[in-house]
């Protein structure tokens, strides 16, 4: 099944539960014990996804653990549902399909998107390809001998059978169709993996559904808005609408809302310049219009005005830490400074962090930075350090972060505004993927009314080139490396035993790819020459 709904919508609910249901299947008693498989991308959604399945397996009766490089070591024999990286989770499916030690029910692939990424990606599809292709040998052998032992049974019975005898015969179901009884009984167990892929975005979703021959799921409601703008600093400011950028007056934007939703302004000192409040924004000149559409004032206003947290995107970790400066600076001069008494203890935290990881000039940036509830998010920082900046943010402590777009793909941190200071990332231009992924920070239910994204050029090239990534509808362009098909071949010899894989059984195991037919077949060509010059393959 593949299941596409906009953020915070309630996709990982009916992923739970149709995993959670599997293992309430009627299953035979000569089967090996069930097993789920639980994927995502990174190791910090892996932990928070087994805690949070852990305590509805101890409901359950049923064990949870993460499987990721470096987690604590478990028996896997005792494991029901195994929450893994793709990498961990691409062996575990290896190992079981190899030794059948235990029955996979069901692979939930979260955040499913990552297929059309080189590397990860490629390994999803070689796992979905192993259980493709395995699955269908199995559908053949089942169909060869039913065919067989039907033709003998037929051709004994129908002599003796009535004419109403034979077309109750033909009404029946299929062996292991899965029905559910007249009086309410348990589902019985097919014998397939059930395979769930679930994103907030897809590319090219009509040539996944053919290739997984999938029941193909799309949900459009949104419970809290997005509502997306683009900005030329200082001068233009445009709001998505129906597919379509419009101009907006950025007064009545980014207009104050004080207590909207029972908020209200977060406790502080005295602000001395009205530059980030003002009670009369209508009759406010030319200059203050145009000084509103800055990173500074878009990036803070939500913080300062209505005590709501904030996500600033930069393209570099350097980046983050120059931009969480110049924004703490910006709250100095204006001697805004919150109240909060957590905020000490938070200091006192990565101060410690830092100073036994990376010495003195990271204590002295956390040292200026967070005592405005500021905080930062990028790869290059420690373990600890990244653990307590989350805690903080999630706990309200610390409201505004700068941040790579790390964040987005591999920590579940929402904001009500998120902004990026520049549509790039690292020297590239940020792709409607990554903006996709990267503005649905914004708009989580628990965030208010309805959710911003900011996207802000400086240069009107690349204010013109950002208007096609808001736009432009999802695009799928990775194509299978001669790497990974090498070791989807050299993973397909170990499943087929003793008996190894012929020049046909190559092309089997490729034409299960989600490439184009005459891809298939120039890299079948090319990755049978290249495993017969390495020794990996010896033809016969």
């Amino acid at each position: 099944m593949i299941y596409t709904a906009p953020t915070s919508s309630g996709k990982s609910l009916v992923a739970d539960l149709v995993m959670w249901t599997s293992f309430y299947l009627e299953f035979p008693v000569d089967i090996p014990r069930p097993l789920c498989i639980y994927l995502l991308p990174f190791i910090a959604l892996v932990k928070e996804k087994a805690r949070t399945l852990s305590k509805i397996g101890e409901e359950l009766d049923k064990k949870v653990a993460p499987f990721y490089f470096g987690a604590p070591i478990v028996n896997e024999e005792d494991i029901d549902v195994a929450v893994c990286t793709i990498e961990k989770g691409s062996q575990l499916v290896q190992k079981y399909l190899s030794c059948k030690d235990r029955t996979i029910l069901t692979i939930v692939i979260d955040e499913f998107h990552v297929f059309f990424t080189q590397g990860r990606g490629e390994l999803i599809e070689n796992l979905i390809i192993k259980i493709k292709a395995l699955s269908e040998r199995r559908l053949g052998e089942k169909r060869k001998e039913s065919l067989q032992s039907s033709g003998r049974r037929q051709s004994s019975e129908r002599e003796e059978a009535g004419p109403e005898d034979v077309m109750g015969e033909a009404a029946a179901l299929p062996d292991g169709y899965v029905t559910i009884g007249a009086t309410g009984g348990l589902r019985h167990y097919k014998g397939e993996i059930q395979i769930i892929g679930m994103s907030a975005t897809f590319p090219n979703r009509s040539r996944l559904r053919e290739w997984l021959r999938a029941v193909d799921y799309e949900a459009t409601y949104r419970p809290v808005e997005l509502k997306q703008y683009l900005v030329l600093e200082r001068r233009t400011l445009l709001c998505e609408r129906e597919r379509q950028l419009v101009p907006c007056d950025p007064i009545e934007v980014l207009k104050p809302s004080c207590g909207e939703l029972g908020s209200a302004p977060v406790k502080s000192a005295p602000l001395k310049s009205a530059s980030l409040k003002s009670a009369s924004l209508e009759s406010a000149p030319l200059e203050f219009r145009q000084s509103v559409l800055t990173v500074p004032y878009l990036a803070l206003q939500p913080y300062i005005e209505r005590n709501h947290s904030a996500l600033l995107f930069c393209s570099s970790r350097k980046g983050c830490e120059e931009w969480a400066l110049r924004l703490a600076n910006h709250c100095e001069e204006r001697s805004f400074r919150p109240l909060s008494p957590h905020l000490t203890r938070v200091v006192l935290l990565l101060r410690t962090s830092a100073l036994g990881t990376w010495g003195t000039s990271r204590a002295e940036f956390w040292n200026a930075v967070v005592p405005y509830g500021i905080g930062m998010h990028h790869s290059g920082m420690s373990n600890s350090e990244r653990t307590i900046v989350e805690e903080a943010y999630r706990h309200g402590v610390l409201r505004v972060l700068t941040a790579t777009s790390t964040l987005a793909a591999g920590v579940n941190l929402p904001a009500s505004r998120v902004v990026f200071n520049r549509p790039f990332l690292g020297r590239d231009f940020i792709t409607t993927m990554d903006y996709r992924q990267m503005c649905g920070r914004a708009g989580r239910t628990g965030q208010g009314s309805y959710g911003e994204s900011f996207l802000v050029c400086q240069k009107e090239t690349d204010f013109e080139k950002a208007k096609t990534v808001v736009l432009d509808d999802l695009k799928a362009n990775r194509t299978r490396s001669d790497e990974a098909a090498q070791r989807l071949i050299l993973q397909a010899c170990s499943l087929s035993g003793e008996e190894g894989l012929c020049p046909n059984d190559l092309h089997f195991w490729l034409n299960m790819s989600c490439d184009e037919h005459d891809l298939q077949e120039r890299q079948a060509e090319h990755l049978m020459n290249s495993l017969i010059r390495l020794g990996h393959v010896i033809r016969h």
